[in-house]
């Protein structure tokens, strides 16, 4: 009795809206087989009124009444004599007769109860637009990439070689400096020691302090001095080599042809093995006071510096810095430790020598603009516009800051649509190019032109942007930024710092020059000058100027030795104190 009762009460509750209950009132009208049993229909006219009643697909207060009405209609019909049988038959399509009865009852309600009803139907009409307008839009900017191909028309690697096939072969470095590593390992050595041992030896003491100008523990090993000595005639082949006009190499790629592909093997072996020979070499001839060996030594150094900048890829002007900053150390090097060693002739020669060499002999980036141009033809369309080769090529060099997914076949379209057209992007390279190139032109890097806050902005966006990292930018919006730059923020080179370099290695080549001058006026009247204007014309053809504030270089006559130096970026003048000025050449150590 008690689990009777307790059943009809959930039926009660669950069949009773919930404003009734509200008011403590269950009612159950929402109940439509009740409301249908009132009628006593016999039972096939119960579940027809029953079907059509939730065929209608009405609210559930809406079919309760639908139900009354067909169950009062059906007791009228049986009320008159007529058999439930041709009720049935008279009924007809109770499909039919559903969608009428919903049709009706909708226009019964009213405006404000037909809100929900006019907000789906928009909201599913707007959405059908949006996507429709999308997948239009995706199928036509699909269409632009999708059957449009890149076309290769300049071979830009036979131009790059074209210049190097036109030097006669007496005027060629290469292949000779190739075979030099081969030809080192080739020597019969008894003592223990060889290339692949020494030589990282030399560089490792090239990074450190200036001892090696004195005679390190190097230089005194047996097993360098015997290498050194066998390996006589290769380092005077090496030096006839370096004072060549030209490097002459003929650079290889991919099967593809394409100038990203390009190996640029030749520099590790300039600033590897054949650096570190001259430099080794010119350790010994330091140790074993023979000054002419090694100004051959410096010239060569030089020389290399040169013919590393074969080619106006940014990396070969790097590692020609590098080389040319090695050889100005040593020069200022061993007149801080050895003083007497260079002879007077020997001193003009070193003069004549740095004077003659350029830093960065040409500070142009003709083959790093057309590394783009040849980029830009493998993937760009006809129509300017970037293809999905991009994507192909960025992958296939490994490049991790790619935001994932961007490349895939549903966003790829809307991707390369928001990137710079080919016009747009090789005008953003070369002008960016062209302010670099300015910047490391200028006489005095206080000079240096400064760019627009506009254009400054937009090349920082480019270079520096990590479009990798999921901070808090949205997906949507990291395909945004990397898109708008792409392929630019892939290739373009962050070359800020390197006109920074190019004046400091200017400053220290004009440093190793006044301190030539300096100890050519030592030996001439027994002290040091008390300023640099002293040294002209004689030993110098004016005093040069510091590249951070286009004043002349400080010089501090000191009774310990002198000191030259800068004074930095900053452009304060600190005195000399190593801690804040940039300091080029402190002879004080030759007192010691």
């Amino acid at each position: 009795m008690t689990d009777s009762r307790n059943g009809y009460t959930r039926r009660i509750l669950f069949q009773t809206p919930l404003i009734d209950l509200l008011f403590r009132r269950e009612t159950g009208r929402l109940d439509a087989r009740a409301a249908i049993a009132a009628f006593e229909l016999p039972a096939e006219l119960e579940r027809l009124t029953l079907r059509v009643a939730r065929r209608t697909r009405l609210h559930r207060i809406e079919r309760v009444t639908v139900a009354e009405d067909l169950a009062e209609h059906l007791r009228e019909g049986l009320d008159d004599g007529r058999s439930p049988e041709t009720l049935l038959g008279d009924f007809g399509d109770e499909a039919g007769a559903a969608r009428l009865i919903r049709r009706s009852m909708i226009r019964k309600r009213s405006h404000l109860a037909r809100t929900p009803r006019y907000v789906m139907k928009g909201s599913v009409l707007l959405s059908g637009s949006v996507v429709s307008i999308c997948l239009l839009a995706w199928v036509v900017l699909g269409s632009r990439v999708w059957f449009d191909s890149p076309t290769i028309t300049v071979d830009h690697l036979q131009r790059l070689n074209n210049r190097n096939i036109s030097i006669p072969a007496k005027d060629r470095a290469w292949p000779g400096l190739s075979t030099v590593p081969a030809e080192l390992d080739r020597l019969a050595l008894t003592e223990g020691g060889d290339r692949a041992t020494l030589l990282p030896k030399v560089t490792e003491a090239m990074s450190g302090n200036s001892s090696w100008a004195l005679g390190s523990e190097l230089v005194q090993r047996a097993d360098l001095t015997a290498f050194y000595g066998q390996a006589t005639p290769i380092i005077e082949r090496v030096r006839e080599l370096a004072g060549r006009p030209a490097l002459g190499i003929e650079l290889e790629a991919a099967d593809d042809r394409s100038l990203i592909s390009v190996e640029l093997a030749y520099l590790s072996l300039m600033r590897g093995d054949l650096q570190a020979l001259l430099m080794g070499d010119l350790m010994l001839a330091v140790r074993q006071d023979q000054p002419d060996r090694a100004v051959d030594d410096l010239r060569a150094l030089l020389g290399l510096a040169r013919l590393t900048q074969a080619h106006s890829f940014l990396i070969c002007r790097l590692v020609a810095l590098h080389v040319e900053a090695v050889t100005f150390r040593a020069t200022r090097d061993i007149l801080i430790h050895r003083p007497e060693f260079f002879g007077n002739e020997q001193l003009i020669e070193l003069s004549r020598m740095l004077t003659a060499q350029e830093v960065c002999q040409s500070v142009d980036l003709e083959d790093e603009r057309r590394s783009f141009e040849d980029i830009a033809q493998r993937v760009y369309g006809s129509n300017g516009q970037l293809l999905p080769e991009a994507f192909t090529l960025v992958r296939e060099l490994g490049f991790a800051q790619v935001p994932e997914g961007i490349d895939s076949f549903a966003i790829a379209p809307f991707a390369l649509a928001m990137t710079p057209s080919r016009s747009e992007a090789l005008e953003i390279w070369d002008g960016y190019l062209d302010h670099q190139e300015a910047r490391m032109t200028t006489p005095n890097f206080w000079e240096a032109p400064m760019l627009p806050l506009e254009t400054a902005r937009r090349y920082e966006a480019v270079i520096h942007t990590d479009y990798s990292k999921r901070g808090s930018n949205s997906i949507l919006e990291r395909y945004q930024k990397y898109a708008s730059a792409f392929p630019l923020n892939e290739f373009m080179p962050a070359i800020d710092n390197v006109p920074n370099h190019v004046h400091e290695l200017r400053m220290k080549r004009d440093a190793t020059l006044v301190a030539i001058a300096i100890e050519q006026w030592r030996r001439e009247h027994g002290r040091w000058p008390e300023h640099l204007e002293q040294l002209v014309p004689k030993h110098l053809e004016a005093v040069p100027s510091d590249q951070f504030d286009g004043l002349d270089l400080r010089y501090l006559a000191r009774s310990e030795g002198p000191l030259i130096y800068s004074v930095g970026r900053d452009g304060l003048d600190e005195d000399g104190d190593p801690e804040k000025d940039f300091v080029l050449w402190d002879a004080a150590p030759a007192q010691e």
